[in-house]
């Protein structure tokens, strides 16, 4: 008979991939309305850390012995039906929608293109994908993880500073900063760094220091919001992420709860959550922004109770289920 081993989800985890995915929906939500620019406040502070931190815990969910034991092909077959192929349904049901609502997508619109180079927010199941292939690539000749660390801190300097990343995002122009766009090799070194917290228990043990240099970075944050400085910027950008990450996930796998919940739940179903929230960001137009608020918020909280509690949802559409009534005679009722 074949050993069954079967892991038990980690609930702290869980908890702040749902608070990472309601600040993503918010994000999506004020970067549609505001704009996609640094000077959006709100866009500004969540997008300072909450990719970088869902980076960061794919790498400490990673499965490393799979990706050292397992061949090329095999790895290929897992991620690409867990990861590509959900995400591409979703990419052509969005290429599709945004055809049928705009007549036109974009300025060229080729399905083939768009499925490989996402200019929206699918870029983060790419760029995951990417980096599982690159880490599997390096475990093949023995590389340490301290080495890879290293090199991908040499691409995020590289990508950042020497290509100048944040021009080739506005452009978009070609092939290359389609490529740059969508795999981002910045984020390269948040998923080597989840990794070496588990692997390598690499984590900042006092509590005083790590909350004390975030709060400085947080601090540095906000005054470069008013006093802009790109290198300033990517700086503290990759230090306070640094920190968040070597404080947050040793600590989160710790967080008990009794019972699980609506966060945990959240994050347990972030894939889908993910993949179709932009949906209804777009869907409906409204210029009274606060009647689009409305409408939109609600939308989103209907759509993570379809696809978190989707009992919840049936017992109020279709009716609860019986409920057995013991009396005190001993009789028992269905009602």
């Amino acid at each position: 008979m074949n050993n069954i081993i079967i892991c038990k989800r980690n609930e702290g985890l869980d908890v702040l991939k749902g608070i990472l995915i309601i600040l993503m929906i918010i994000g999506h939500i004020f970067s549609y309305s505001l704009g996609y620019n640094a000077l959006n406040p709100i866009r500004y502070a969540i997008y300072s850390f909450h990719m970088p931190l869902f980076m960061g815990i794919s790498g400490y969910l990673l499965n490393i012995n799979f990706l050292k034991q397992a061949s090329i092909i095999q790895i290929l077959k897992k991620y690409f039906f867990r990861l590509l192929i959900p995400v591409m349904i979703s990419w052509i049901m969005w290429y599709f929608f945004k055809l049928k609502k705009y007549n036109s997508l974009f300025e060229d619109p080729k399905l083939f293109e768009f499925i490989f180079f996402p200019q929206v927010y699918l870029w983060y199941i790419y760029s995951l994908f990417v980096y599982i292939l690159i880490i599997s690539l390096f475990l093949r000749i023995s590389t340490k993880f301290y080495v890879l660390f290293l090199f991908s801190i040499f691409l995020a300097l590289f990508f950042v500073y020497f290509i100048d990343y944040s021009s080739t995002i506005v452009s978009k122009s070609g092939k290359l900063e389609l490529s740059f766009y969508t795999y981002r090799p910045h984020f390269f070194c948040f998923l080597i760094l989840g990794i070496l917290t588990k692997q390598k228990n690499w984590m900042i043990k006092s509590h005083k220091i790590s909350i004390f240099t975030i709060i400085i970075l947080i601090f540095v944050r906000i005054l470069n919001y008013y006093y802009f400085n790109a290198y300033l910027y990517n700086i503290d950008f990759y230090f306070l992420n640094f920190f968040l990450i070597l404080y947050l996930l040793p600590h989160a796998i710790n967080w008990k709860f009794k019972y699980s919940t609506f966060l945990q739940d959240i994050g347990k179903k972030s894939m889908p959550i993910y993949l179709y929230n932009l949906f209804l960001i777009v869907a409906y137009t409204d210029k009274r922004l606060f009647s689009w608020y409305l409408v939109t918020f609600s939308c989103e909280f209907i759509l993570i109770l379809v696809i978190v509690r989707p009992k919840l949802i049936k017992d109020y559409v279709y009716g609860k289920k019986k409920i057995k009534i013991s009396y005190n005679n001993g009789n028992e009722k269905f009602d």
